[in-house]
């Protein structure tokens, strides 16, 4: 058990990295990201009310109720045990979770949210759906809710006394950096040299790269050239 633990934190860790060296921190936003509300980019919705489901509507091997306890190290992991039959499934269509989606708990710990792969699961009482307009990717919008700076400003607009609770409103201020899209599919592939890795990022993001030094935003665009940066510096210096 505590090796998968220290596993899982490797791959956690792994992930935040590359995040990192894409994006930055979403919070802090080095790379001078446009911000948005996530209302801007996504429609927002929270499970149904109590009121909508109760004790008996519950049956084995039905359709599976998607709430915070479902939702595993960002993972969406359904309890066959809780869920409901095609007809409730159906009654309650304003609430069903397409693959997609991004499902997040909005009660207890913040930031626990993962992206829907699957047909027929349904957003439980506890949880909210977050269905991207299409510039934010979900996997993207998945990252920057679990990412640990983003999740403590989450802590500090949740509401409640005894336990930490999110609404539409609260959720719909949350501010995304928004990177192009060609920077949001970015893939590192960390078994390339350094140098490799770099060449790749820059075939990916394509014009221009953006990233923030101090309080300068900076672009830089690569032309077809065979001149390096280096190059590129001496002759600016030269002709100062």
């Amino acid at each position: 058990i505590e090796l998968r633990k220290r596993e899982l934190q490797s791959l956690d860790d792994l992930i935040k990295a590359r995040f990192v060296e894409l994006f930055g921190d979403p919070v802090s936003n080095p790379k001078g990201w446009e911000k948005k509300a996530l209302s801007e980019e996504a429609e927002i919705k929270i499970g149904p009310f109590g009121s909508l489901l109760h004790k008996e509507d519950y049956i084995t091997g039905g359709h599976a109720l998607v709430n915070p306890s479902h939702i595993v190290d960002g993972k969406i992991a359904p309890d066959d045990k809780l869920t409901i039959s095609d007809e409730k499934y159906n009654e309650l269509s304003a609430y069903h979770l397409r693959t997609g989606d991004v499902v997040m708990g909005r009660r207890g710990e913040m930031g626990r949210c993962a992206v829907v792969e699957q047909p027929g699961l349904l957003c439980g009482t506890g949880s909210l759906l977050i269905r991207t307009n299409g510039d934010l990717s979900a996997d993207y919008i998945q990252k920057i809710i679990y990412f640990p700076s983003f999740k403590r400003t989450i802590e500090e607009m949740a509401v409640g006394q005894t336990m930490p609770n999110l609404n539409v409103p609260i959720v719909s201020a949350f501010q995304i950096i928004k990177p192009p899209k060609s920077v949001q599919n970015v893939h590192i592939d960390r078994t390339l040299p350094k140098e490799e890795r770099i060449k790749s990022f820059i075939r990916q993001i394509k014009n221009p790269y953006v990233y923030k030094c101090g309080d300068i935003i900076v672009k830089a665009t690569f032309s077809d050239t065979d001149e390096t940066l280096e190059d590129r510096m001496e002759h600016y210096l030269r002709n100062r």
